[in-house]
C-alpha cells in the first residue's frame, strides 16, 4: 500500500511540474442540458494536450471561474469545454413552472434531477367524482413529459396539502398547448428517473 502512494505522489509531482500540463475544469457529477453550472459542480483536472492549440478549447483553472447553463447532457468526469455552456438568453431553454403537491414529489428532489410529469385526475368540490366526469379515460394518470430536466425547486410550504413550484425544462419539440391542456384540473406527479 506505501508503494502505491508513493507512485502516486510521485506521478502528481511530475505531473504538476510538467510545462505542457494545462489545469482545466470537469464536471464533479451528471448535469443535464438548461440546468445553470457553477464552480460547485467541477472539480479541477491535471490534462496533457498533444495538440497545444487544443487546450484553448477548454477553460483554464486559473481564469475566471466558469458558470453557464449547460448547451448539452454534461457527465461526470467530462472535461469542460468552453462550447459546453452558455447564458441563460442564447440557451433559450423554455421553462415550465408547475405546481406540485408535496405528494407528488419524490423526497430529496434536487435541482439538475431527470422526471417524468404525469398528470393525475384529482376529485371535484365535492369530492365525489373525477374531474372530467365518469368517463373512465379521464380517470387515468397521463404522462405529459418524459425525462425533462428540473431547472429550480421553490422553497416548501407549511402543512400536509403543501405544495411548492417545481420548474422543469421544455425541450424544442415539445408542444406547449397539449401540456397545458393535459395539466388543467389535474394534480401533477413527478416520477425521479436514474439513481
Amino acid at each position: 500500500m506505501a508503494l502505491v502512494l508513493v507512485a502516486m505522489v510521485a506521478g502528481a509531482r511530475i505531473l504538476g511540474g510538467s510545462d505542457d500540463v494545462a489545469q482545466v475544469w470537469r464536471l464533479s457529477h451528471d448535469v443535464p442540458a438548461g440546468v445553470l453550472v457553477t464552480r460547485a459542480d467541477l472539480e479541477p483536472a491535471a490534462i496533457h494536450f498533444d495538440d497545444p492549440a487544443l487546450s484553448a478549447q477548454y477553460p483554464a483553472v486559473g481564469d475566471a471561474e466558469p458558470e453557464g447553463y449547460a448547451t448539452h447532457d454534461l457527465h461526470a468526469g467530462e472535461m469542460l469545454g468552453r462550447s459546453a455552456l452558455t447564458t441563460r438568453a442564447a440557451a433559450g431553454a423554455r421553462q415550465l413552472p408547475l405546481d406540485v403537491p408535496s405528494a407528488g414529489q419524490p423526497v430529496g428532489l434536487s435541482v439538475g434531477d431527470r422526471v417524468d410529469v404525469w398528470a393525475v385526475p384529482g376529485t371535484d368540490a365535492s369530492g365525489d367524482g373525477v374531474l372530467g366526469g365518469a368517463d373512465a379515460a379521464a380517470a387515468r394518470p397521463r404522462l405529459l413529459l418524459h425525462e425533462v430536466a428540473v431547472l429550480s425547486i421553490g422553497s416548501s410550504e407549511a402543512g400536509m396539502a403543501a405544495s411548492r413550484q417545481v420548474l422543469v425544462g421544455l425541450p424544442r419539440a415539445v408542444r406547449v398547448s397539449p401540456v397545458l391542456a393535459g395539466l388543467n384540473g389535474n394534480h401533477v406527479v413527478l416520477v425521479r428517473l436514474g439513481g
